[in-house]
């Protein structure tokens, strides 16, 4: 009886420590075509606004930081100027959009055109343990419908890396 009663405790005790763990999945990408405002120019620039939809399927609250991005894309230069936020919080089994522009390069981004977007993200619960999200992604624009792209897109190189 007493070993059954440990099994159980064992059991529950790691079942609560799966839950009280953060989650994090990407759930979209987005495209559209608008204007940024250029601080060095002061006037409105063409740009490109990409969309990444972070989902927190777990029990717990998550904060998380990008660490890095990198997106290329034909008929778009990535901007030089850091982003307004690098961040947020996602509640539970809600999630959250991260944006960030690009501006227009000298190609037309139409249906076809195909890109590669890169992100590490660090993201926590608590201060005791930062997690590690690595994802890799081949994006393809499907059609355009007025300033919004349809995209398309899969993982690359054995990506998300969980950490």
């Amino acid at each position: 009886m007493a070993y059954e009663t440990r099994r159980i405790a064992r059991s529950t005790a790691e079942t609560l420590d799966l839950e009280r763990e953060p989650q994090l999945a990407v759930g979209e990408v987005e495209m559209s075509r608008g204007n940024w405002f250029n601080s060095e120019t002061k006037r409105n620039d063409p740009a490109y606004r990409f969309a990444i939809k972070l989902l927190n399927p777990g029990n717990t609250r998550v904060q998380y930081e990008f660490d890095r991005l990198e997106i290329q894309f034909p008929g778009t230069v990535p901007l030089t100027q850091p982003p307004d936020n690098r961040g947020g919080v996602i509640h539970p089994k809600m999630g959250g959009h991260y944006f960030c522009l690009a501006s227009e390069g000298e190609a037309a981004v139409v249906p076809g055109t195909e890109g590669n977007i890169g992100f590490w993200i660090n993201y926590w619960t608590t201060s005791e343990r930062t997690y590690h999200l690595e994802v890799r992604l081949r994006v393809t624009v499907t059609n355009t419908n007025g300033d919004r792209m349809n995209l398309q897109w899969t993982y690359l190189d054995n990506t998300p890396v969980y950490s």
